[in-house]
């Protein structure tokens, strides 16, 4: 193993003590290998000047083979003699960077602002710093941008700031926009009500993920004024792994009417069952969105999974569309969903499997918190779905037969 310089080829400073011979040897060993720092906040709970100076004195000659750098989660004080140490660097092969501190101010790093700037493809850093990496590095394929301050009214701004990053980033696959906060979707007019801006659809050539991190009606505005046909999956991953994001069923008729995600793999759409049922002008929305459900779908007939979370179906009949579109179709999830029964599901696997070129259901997911919908009390309907497919009725937390579990999606 020292012989062999990969393997001395990522150097990291995430311990309260700065061992800054280690680390020097470690940069030795690894020769004219490509090198990975990683720089955590441990070493600066005491004395974090000097150690922070330490650091650079170490790192700094080698930066013309660092392929990638991430310094995560640092005190303020500490990112600047970082990046003012950077400000004039070379560093020719990096590809990889990461910035987040534990302040919020005013201040920014500008690194590598002379000469070439490096080949950046991938770039995670706080909102605020946009400005300055989205100029400098355009050829990115990966960005997250964490701490976004999202109005929670002034839905046009919201659109105009995605339409904004994707247009200086054309090559763009992959797009994360956390704005840091936990966010309870807030009633029924998030799932039924868009809020439309006056842009016109923005079409994007090379996204393929889209992960927003938003309230839901932020998320329904966004994603009805873009245009993304490669797209392929909406995860949401930095605060909930493993999960997709849901949008509002009032997104269907704009899906119809543009079929602006032809790639699409897997999609997850919310509606407002509770609200309905006391609700006549909601039940009455509910109608009219569900109306565009089959038209939204036969414009995404790459699509291997359909989850529905709080939708009322209103008798069956909408969701009977399932036997028609959709050929790819394996992954069916009802998650507090009313409307429909077990045997209109097995009617529609009925029908599917009569139609040339479509694929058989093979995973129904019923899962149904805080209270029961009754949907699985059909006992003789659930054991005949579950000799035909992977049929599992779920807890809340067991994540293991979400769609998105099989993909590492970052």
């Amino acid at each position: 193993a020292l012989e062999v310089s990969s393997f001395w080829s990522t150097v990291d400073f995430r311990t309260r003590t700065v061992n800054a011979e280690k680390a020097q040897l470690w940069l030795e060993r690894s020769k004219d290998s490509s090198v990975n720092i990683n720089i955590g906040s441990e070493p600066f709970q005491e004395a974090s000047i000097p150690k922070v100076k330490l650091i650079m004195r170490v790192i700094i000659p080698h930066l013309g083979r660092c392929r990638s750098l991430k310094v995560q989660g640092v005190p303020e004080k500490v990112a600047r003699v970082i990046f003012d140490r950077l400000r004039d660097a070379s560093a020719p092969i990096l590809e990889v960077l990461e910035i987040s501190t534990e302040d919020s101010t005013k201040w920014e790093p500008k690194p590598f602002r002379e000469g070439n700037a490096p080949p950046l493809l991938d770039l995670s850093i706080e909102a605020r710093f946009r400005k300055y990496f989205l100029e400098r590095f355009t050829n990115l394929r990966r960005l997250q941008l964490i701490a976004t301050a999202f109005s929670g009214t002034d839905y046009s701004g919201t659109v105009a700031y995605v339409h904004r990053i994707l247009s200086m980033l054309p090559r763009l696959e992959i797009l994360l926009i956390d704005n840091d906060k936990w966010h309870v979707d807030g009633g029924p007019d998030e799932s039924q009500f868009l809020r439309t801006g006056s842009t016109s659809p923005l079409m994007h050539e090379s996204l393929t993920y889209l992960s927003l991190w938003d309230s839901r009606a932020n998320r329904n505005t966004i994603v009805t004024s873009l245009n993304l046909p490669h797209v392929r999956y909406f995860p949401r991953t930095h605060k909930a792994p493993l999960h997709e994001t849901t949008f509002g069923i009032c997104i269907l008729e704009y899906m119809q009417r543009t079929h602006p995600f032809p790639r699409l793999v897997s999609l997850c759409l919310g509606g407002s069952h509770r609200d309905s049922h006391r609700d006549p002008d909601i039940n009455q929305r509910n109608a009219e969105n569900l109306a565009h459900l089959e038209g939204a779908l036969d414009g995404v007939p790459l699509l291997e999974s359909l989850s529905f979370e709080d939708v009322d179906f209103g008798g069956g009949e909408t969701i009977s569309c399932l036997s028609r579109v959709c050929p790819r179709l394996e992954w069916l999830t009802l998650h507090m969903c009313t409307g429909c029964t077990l045997k209109g599901i097995m009617s529609i696997m009925e029908r599917r499997s009569t139609r040339t070129g479509f694929q058989p259901l093979r995973h129904l997911t019923i899962r149904e918190y805080p209270w029961d919908t009754g949907l699985v009390d059909d006992k003789e309907t659930w054991e005949l779905l579950g000799k035909m497919l992977e049929a599992k009725y779920i807890t809340p937390i067991d994540l293991t037969n979400l769609y998105l579990t099989r993909f590492d999606v970052k």
